[in-house]
């Protein structure tokens, strides 16, 4: 391909790629990257592995409960660069949004309906999108776990039409990055095992082998780091604690984080859970349908309602049954792109059945990329607005850069006595201010770790006022138990000794 029919060609996904990538830094340029108490753990754990201690985070225990691979991405930039992630972090966001942006605009060359025009509509929702924006702006680990997503996606795509072994093993070595990423990519496992097992026009026995080729592969990482857990730590993936959400609740969840991305439904959060309901039942019979048919069964549009079926299910599954934080934008932005692609493909598939009344399609397509922009773009102000003042929320922004709590420990660390346990509602801010390490407060779940807490004779209390946790044991509770002197209170929080 000649240069200029390579610009013909992804001319458009390049623009838009550059767009994402400066919109990445226009946001993160007041105060940095977005860091979440997550992000310090990821932040903590990949300076350790730079300085040669091991998977640490900043508690000095062997992180466990989030897989290895995030931590050690993160570790390979600072070996390249020689910076650390809060530095970097800018950079390597703003470079992996313009991958996912570039990398949709080649595989929408490829679409079953596609059209100049459709394919900069769709680039325009994605770059545009406060979704994706929220993800990016920060150090999660969803942002380089939405880009192997696209590249499972694209992989599969070219496997259906070869049945080739490298394509083959390329599946499970990105399905197994995927997992050690975030635990949730053992969906993408499932997804792909059930594929090449029900994919039409093949033998069963050829069917067969490359599952278990597929499943091999894309278990060994996975294996490395489970058993790696296991040995440290007594669990595969840290201590998890019973659900207290239902599947309804759950599909409530879910339901008002598609209310969010689509046009003018935020007002109704009474409709959220026959919305999620609605979605995952229309793109499963029309899956089911293509599969019986056999039409499009390899196409991206179908890939995707294929993906995004799976991974929704998934996680309103594993929320009912293990504890986490109410499923919302952050868990469930993998699949706003495969329900972005989904509901395109659909329309996109009416315009080209219908014939009388296919204007009367394209002005209905028309009107609801209108109405999606329209709230994205209204959504995207406000962010943009609050950002500019204050940073992205989190602890690199202006409340906790400058919060009075955090600059007088930052100025009298020597109040801590040496052989003082420290402990905080918000041991990570602790450390990320101030290197200092700090304990969590006892969990309220776990009765050996409130007793434990309880027995220790002298140590010290930093309390966050916005670092509240119900979870958490808490001052009242505290000062029922424990005599607490108090050292000094600020508009912000308040540091405690116990005697």
């Amino acid at each position: 391909m000649t240069w200029s029919a390579y610009l013909r060609k992804n001319g458009d996904s390049l623009i838009a790629a550059a767009a994402g990538f400066c919109l990445i830094i226009f946001l993160t340029r007041h105060g940095g990257i977005g860091i979440s108490p997550d992000a310090v753990s990821y932040m903590s754990a990949a300076e350790n592995l730079y300085h040669h201690r091991g998977l640490k985070d900043f508690s000095q225990l062997t992180m466990v409960d989030f897989p290895a691979g995030y931590p050690i991405f993160l570790q390979c930039i600072m070996l390249l660069t020689g910076a650390t992630p809060l530095l970097y972090g800018p950079w390597l966001n703003a470079f992996l949004f313009a991958l996912v942006i570039y990398t949709c605009g080649s595989m929408m060359n490829c679409f079953s309906y596609s059209n100049r025009w459709y394919k900069a509509a769709l680039l325009s929702c994605i770059v545009l999108s406060p979704s994706l924006q929220e993800i990016y702006s920060m150090l999660w680990s969803e942002t380089l776990f939405i880009v192997l997503l696209l590249l499972l996606m694209a992989v599969l795509h070219y496997y259906y039409r070869s049945r080739s072994l490298p394509l083959l093993l390329a599946l499970g070595l990105l399905s197994g990055l995927a997992c050690v990423t975030r635990y949730a990519g053992i969906a993408f496992v499932i997804t792909i095992g059930f594929l090449l097992l029900v994919s039409p026009g093949r033998p069963l026995r050829k069917k067969l082998l490359h599952f278990f080729v597929f499943v091999s592969v894309s278990a060994l990482l996975p294996a490395i780091n489970l058993l790696h857990n296991a040995r440290v730590s007594g669990t595969l993936t840290g201590y998890r604690e019973e659900a207290i959400r239902g599947i309804g609740d759950n599909l409530s969840d879910t339901g008002w984080v598609f209310c969010n991305w689509l046009p003018f439904l935020k007002q109704f959060p009474a409709i959220a859970p026959v919305l999620a309901l609605l979605l995952i039942a229309a793109f499963g019979c029309r899956w089911l349908w293509r599969l019986l048919r056999n039409r499009q069964f390899d196409s991206y549009e179908n890939i995707a309602t294929g993906f995004f079926l799976s991974y929704t299910l998934f996680m309103i599954l594993s929320a009912s049954l293990s504890r986490y934080q109410p499923l919302d934008n952050r868990l469930l932005c993998p699949v706003f792109i495969p329900l972005l692609w989904s509901i395109g493909g659909w329309l996109m598939e009416a315009i080209q059945a219908a014939r009388r009344r296919r204007k009367l399609w394209i002005a209905l397509a028309l009107l609801l990329l209108v109405c999606f922009q329209y709230g994205q773009i209204t959504e995207d102000k406000e962010t943009w607005t609050d950002i500019r003042y204050a940073g992205i929320p989190g602890y690199t922004e202006d409340q906790w850069r400058h919060s009075p709590i955090v600059r007088y420990i930052q100025q009298n660390k020597a109040l801590f006595r040496p052989g003082f346990g420290i402990y905080s509602n918000a041991n990570d801010a602790v450390w990320f201010f101030t290197g200092m390490k700090a304990e969590l407060l006892p969990h309220n779940d776990f009765p050996n770790d409130v007793k434990q807490f309880f027995d220790e004779k002298h140590c010290y209390v930093v309390w966050f006022d916005d670092g509240y946790n119900p979870d958490l044991a808490g001052l009242d509770f505290i000062t029922r138990v424990k005599k607490m002197k108090l050292l000094v209170r600020l508009p912000d929080g308040a540091i405690y000794e116990t005697e």
